[in-house]
């Protein structure tokens, strides 16, 4: 085609990019001269230009052949930087790249990279170290069904990484948030997986890596681990916060599987970890799901991780926790394979299979560390509780506080600082409902209205009625999480969350957007028809 004479306004499309086959076929317009980048676009003999006709980006229209001898890495970002915000796709191949695929924070947001399945399309990181496959810089992205590798012998290297495009910079408040990564394998001697990292602090404004989610993804054999949430080098009181990782594995020739380092309200849900049990750093003891104590740069607590219906086998340590505020719900732990520097706030589940009856530890709470059907005249319990086939395990027993999960609906209302909900508000969505478990009240929340009232717009904008009254904890706080918001009156692209302080029953919103950062959501930004779907749980008084 490049030796064509076409004419200006000539339509022509082609049978491959190299060879008629190969996938790289697509249909070109033809214009006047002008800049042409080589690889989508192309100057032709003539002077005149072929402009590819796509509403989807394909990388072998751009030249990437996926044949692991040529380095595709210029031919991929070619197509990344072409179609960003739009989806790209990965017909079948093995793309060889040898340097890092980037999605910039500034005019990615939005971008797809999608592969055929995570069988047939494989994108490897060639000879190359201290280097990430695919850096994800922007927000509301996906990457799917595609094989990531590595090679051997090459350090430091990793398959993605969440994190600013310049890690070190001290000026810009980036973000990183709700991407989604899906059906995926991640193997082949990587030293990490993947790792969520936060941006600078910027005049007491933090840069975000809030709300992705890892779905689906199988991590095999990667020398130091699978996945590494932390705060970066000038993070700051705000680590990587509300992540969620689900249904993924992690298997063979690993360090660690999880390691919660920097994170706030992680989220691990019904993943597997088998035999994690590969040598002694970064963790003497090698370890499934790894919590610190504090973030690193930020040293901000990693409050509410929680892990939750994980099972484990063949690992040399489950659980290795060092967190007052874990919660540990229904995973099938051995407790003679993990390590609690700081006992759970939670540990509900876990077995002893060291004993000739079966140890089921149950409930465990801080404060007295009661397990749940045990007599209240008993503090602590260090043997747990013990079943043969002929007792029950809650036979003439009673507990401090309830166990049997109690379900209810409450009414829900839009209030200011007054915390009053006879201030002429008006709804057309007012629904409430909730689960409570033990000292723990977990709850949804639709609300919409239609009029305001006489609230004051200028102050903060709160969602009240809860159940129950929060826990009277000197700075205690927990968080709620909007999946759904509406009509508000917000001048830039933000997010709505909430925070519950003590001995409330109120919910303070918070918005985050991309020019003020984190502040109060005031009842004027909510506007007359505001509407919100919320969730959370919270401690309650027992």
């Amino acid at each position: 085609m490049k030796l064509a004479s076409l004419k200006e306004g000539q339509f022509v499309e082609t049978g491959g990019y190299y060879t008629k086959g190969d996938a790289g076929q697509a249909k070109y317009l033809i214009v006047a001269a002008q800049a042409a980048d080589g690889y989508g676009d192309h100057t032709l003999a003539n002077g005149t230009v072929a402009v590819l006709q796509s509403i989807v980006g394909n990388v072998k229209q751009f030249g990437a052949k996926g044949d692991l001898v040529q380095d595709d890495q210029p031919f991929i970002q070619s197509t990344i930087n072409g179609f960003l915000g739009k989806k790209i796709i990965f017909p079948s191949g093995s793309y060889l790249v040898n340097s890092e695929l980037l999605i910039p924070f500034s005019n990615g947001t939005g971008t797809m990279l999608v592969g055929e399945s995570r069988i047939s399309t494989k994108i490897r990181l060639g000879t190359v170290s201290n280097t990430a496959l695919i850096r994800l810089s922007a927000s509301r992205c996906t990457i799917s069904d595609m094989r990531l590798e590595g090679l051997a012998g090459q350090t430091g290297n990793q398959a993605i990484k969440l994190a600013p495009e310049d890690e070190a910079q001290t000026t810009l408040r980036v973000a990183q948030d709700r991407n989604l990564i899906e059906n995926m394998v991640i193997g082949g001697t990587f030293d990490r997986g993947m790792s969520f990292i936060t941006g600078p602090d910027v005049g007491g404004g933090d840069s975000s890596c809030y709300f992705n989610t890892i779905f689906n993804v199988d991590f095999r054999d990667n020398v130091l681990g699978g996945i590494v949430l932390t705060d970066g080098v000038n993070a700051g009181s705000s680590p990587s916060n509300r992540n969620r990782i689900l249904s993924c594995e992690f298997s063979g020739n690993m360090n660690y599987g999880i390691f919660n380092e920097g994170a706030d309200t992680t989220l691990i849900f019904r993943c597997d970890f088998e035999g994690v049990d590969f040598g002694t750093l970064p963790f003497t003891n090698a370890s499934a799901v790894v919590v610190a104590a504090n973030a690193p740069t930020s040293g901000k607590d990693n409050a509410n991780v929680t892990i939750e219906s994980c099972s484990f086998e063949n690992c040399t340590r489950d659980i290795d926790n060092s967190n007052v505020r874990t919660m540990i719900i229904t995973s099938n732990y051995d407790t003679t394979k993990s390590s609690f520097t700081a006992q759970p706030m939670i540990a509900l589940g876990g077995v002893d299979f060291s004993t000739t009856t079966q140890r089921l530890p149950g409930y465990r709470f801080q404060t007295n560390n009661q397990e749940a059907g045990l007599p209240n005249s008993k503090p602590v319990f260090d043997s747990g509780v013990y079943l043969d086939a002929s007792q029950s395990p809650l036979e003439n027993y009673e507990a401090d506080t309830p166990t049997t999960p109690a379900f209810g609906s409450f009414t829900p209302y839009l209030a200011d600082n007054s915390n009053s909900s006879s201030e002429g508000q008006v709804y057309s969505k007012q629904m409430g409902a909730y689960t409570r478990i033990g000292n723990r009240c977990f709850f949804d929340i639709r609300l919409r209205t239609t009029s305001t009232g006489t609230l004051t717009g200028s102050e903060t904008a709160k969602i009240c009625g809860l159940p129950f009254t929060s826990k009277n904890l000197t700075n205690y706080t927990a968080s709620a999480i909007s999946g759904f918001a509406q009509l508000l009156n917000l001048s830039t692209a933000g997010s709505v969350s909430g925070l519950i302080s003590a001995n409330q029953t109120c919910i303070a919103l918070r918005k985050w957007t991309t020019t003020s950062g984190a502040a109060n959501l005031t009842v004027t930004e909510w506007s007359a028809d505001g509407d919100v779907a919320i969730s959370g749980s919270y401690e309650i008084e027992d």
